[in-house]
């Protein structure tokens, strides 16, 4: 009880003045302001809140955020939108995400977003979140997308198609942080371009380029190389395709995709990585069911023979210019070849690779929405016996690297607040209950946690961030 207690007083001191806007979308009847979140976007100005009520939603546009705001949905097990395109040739791309200025933030969240033909029920297609030239921060919490395919912009237009290479592409961009995200992606006789080992790839469950990405609690799937006869056929993609970025992994699984088979070309490819990087860094820490997976390898058996593809590495590194430093409690599962005889090697590739002896702190919120009046549970962990001290806040700022610390604070720390104490169990977990204070005006509130442990052997370290949305 003295936890709940001090957490809803704490956001009465700290939460911020009502001074957003508010927009509401609803389903036609609702009384909602609007009917379609990319009308609400278009009306909306800088720093407003808009509140997507449960239900179906239909749209046949983009939603492109060039400017500070928050789009929270009731959830993305009740809410969603199918992105329809009105024809075969392009793939659309749900939120494009472009431009912020520093200081600027957009939050994405509690959202399942899909894409249809019309009139078409069994040609699905998918959609892709596209991030691009960002100073300013991008979240995107409890966002669920369940097929992908490899989307163009201007396909049509000049310059030439620029392909999405994962269902989340992201480009040139500050900070960006995924939590507790569901992304996957579909196969396709559309590659997503050549991959880091110089084969054609199917498309990944993320792609950073020149960017710093957080990935939480999160999923993400890559999809199989095709299978599709009259085309050929190409690797499976990878969990996430990093280049010349910085990437943070915690409690999440990265899966590779299985490797493509043509009949008709007698071809068969390999399985892609968990995680693959060039020419950047990647820190990935454990936690509860954190995991590295590599795609199995395609198989083919005709009158002409047997042909196998190799599994997938969990983790692919491109020499020499690639760092990883990862705990000993990550699950690396590397693929199978196409017959399942041989395992891959878990590693593959060059690089630099550290090994973390100590588990670093993590941090998840059990549920993404939580209305006021109502309260959850943080789950806590890290190495056994740590202290564990969590901090909130309203807002994020540019990430903070502190001397001798692993992980970086991302809270603004001229307005953050603490919560009680916890020292994680034997087995690196504890967990702190929280309440929200039964005031309507914080609905609309994205409140941003992060813990910090200390280990029995005085290593510090700084959980991911993780978003809880007030709904």
């Amino acid at each position: 009880m003295f936890d709940r207690i001090t957490l809803a007083a704490a956001l009465l001191i700290a939460a911020p003045l009502a001074d957003a806007g508010t927009l509401t979308v609803g389903p036609s009847g609702s009384g909602a302001s609007f009917n379609s979140i990319h009308d609400a976007v278009l009306a909306a100005q800088a720093g407003d809140v808009i509140l997507v009520e449960a239900g179906n939603y239909v749209s046949t546009d983009t939603i492109v955020i060039d400017k500070s705001l928050t789009v929270m949905g009731a959830g993305s097990a009740i809410t969603s939108v199918d992105f329809q395109n009105l024809s075969f040739i392009e793939v659309p791309i749900s939120f494009h995400i472009k431009d912020l200025a520093p200081g600027s933030e957009v939050i994405v969240s509690g959202l399942e977003l899909t894409s249809s033909i019309p009139g078409v029920p069994s040609f699905e297609l998918g959609t892709g979140l596209l991030v691009e030239d960002c100073n300013g921060g991008v979240v995107f919490s409890d966002v669920d997308v369940p097929t992908s395919t490899p989307f163009a912009i201007d396909h049509l237009g000049s310059p030439p198609a620029v392909l999405g290479k994962g269902v989340c592409s992201i480009w040139n961009s500050d900070q960006v942080i995924l939590d507790r995200c569901s992304l996957t992606a579909t196969e396709s006789t559309l590659a997503s371009g050549q991959g880091p080992t110089g084969d054609t790839v199917a498309l990944a469950g993320l792609y950073a380029s020149g960017s710093t990405v957080y990935i939480n609690n999160s999923t993400l799937s890559a999809a199989r190389g095709n299978t599709a006869d009259f085309f050929s056929s190409f690797r499976g993609g990878h969990g996430v395709w990093a280049e010349t970025s910085t990437v943070w992994v915690s409690n999440s699984t990265l899966r590779g995709g299985d490797g493509g088979v043509s009949a008709q070309l007698i071809s068969v490819d390999d399985g892609g990585f968990g995680i693959a990087t060039v020419k950047g860094t990647s820190h990935v820490r454990g936690g509860p069911g954190n995991q590295l997976v590599g795609g199995d390898g395609g198989l083919l058996i005709d009158a002409s023979g047997v042909f196998n593809g190799l599994g997938g590495s969990s983790v692919y590194g491109h020499p020499p210019d690639a760092f990883f430093s990862m705990d000993n409690d990550v699950v690396l599962t590397p693929g199978l070849d196409g017959l399942g005889a041989a395992i891959a090697n878990p590693t593959a590739g060059g690089g630099t690779f550290l090994g973390n002896v100590q588990s670093l702190a993590g941090i998840d919120v059990g549920a993404s929405q939580v209305p006021p009046g109502a309260g959850g549970t943080l789950d806590l962990f890290g190495h056994p016996g740590s202290t564990y001290l969590t901090y909130f806040g309203f807002g994020q700022a540019p990430a903070l690297a502190l001397p001798g610390v692993f992980g970086e604070v991302l809270l603004d720390i001229t307005a953050f607040t603490r919560l009680p104490t916890r020292v994680l169990d034997g087995a690196g977990q504890a967990q702190l209950g929280f309440a929200i204070p039964p005031i309507p005006s914080l609905i609309g509130s994205s409140v941003f946690l992060q813990g910090i442990a200390v280990s029995p052997f005085g290593v510090l370290s700084i959980s991911a961030p993780t978003v809880l949305a007030i709904y």
